[in-house]
């Protein structure tokens, strides 16, 4: 009975020591933004414009009866690019996230999926963005709002005015050790 209580605390350690390791392999990754993709603003998809010129008149006026309800719903999907410079595995079970715009933050979630990058890789984890812009930028002009909207990207969907955090996390048994803070995740040029 002493060899097994003995072999399940060396057990318990050997796990836990690996798994510290892996999430702080993963702090040390690299984490950067690379592409914006299904943009959509008031649920007009506004994937391929730039700028409000770009937008034809009946999506204007969707967008305009929008802000008149004080809302304006923005939807994405941000990749963001994990490289692992580590020569051993980075893992990670649950992701803490917040999404700012112009340093106001506009959203944040929560990914609970277990993420792993060898050594040496990398990987793209796609974090779905949404928010109601009126609630943060309601002060400013219903063009303004919507210049500010497109804004998070620029013409090669690659984000502009989008800035991500991130806190990784990794479970031991029912509860999960936490990163102890926030990574800012850089933007890809």
């Amino acid at each position: 009975m002493k060899k097994l209580s003995t072999l399940i605390i060396l057990l318990f350690f050997t796990f836990s020591c690996r798994t510290i390791r892996e999430v702080k392999n993963f702090a040390q990754c690299e984490f950067s933004t690379t592409t914006i993709d299904n943009m959509r603003l008031a649920n007009i998809n506004v994937q391929n414009v730039s700028e409000i010129s770009d937008i034809n008149p009946l999506e204007i006026a969707g967008i305009l009866k929008s802000v008149s309800q004080k809302t304006l719903p923005l939807s994405f999907v941000v990749n963001i690019n994990i490289s692992n410079p580590n020569d051993k595995l980075a893992a990670l079970n649950y992701l803490e996230w917040i999404a700012e715009i112009d340093n106001v933050e506009i959203a944040k979630g929560i990914v609970k999926q277990r993420y792993e990058i060898p050594s040496g890789t990398s990987i793209v984890m796609p974090l779905n963005v949404a928010s109601d812009l009126y609630k943060f930028f309601s002060q400013k002009e219903s063009r303004d709002l919507i210049s500010k909207s497109l804004g998070v990207k620029d013409d090669q969907n690659k984000p502009k005015n989008l800035k991500l955090k991130v806190k990784p996390s990794i479970s031991i048994g029912k509860g999960y050790v936490k990163y102890p803070g926030y990574i800012t995740v850089k933007q890809k040029i």
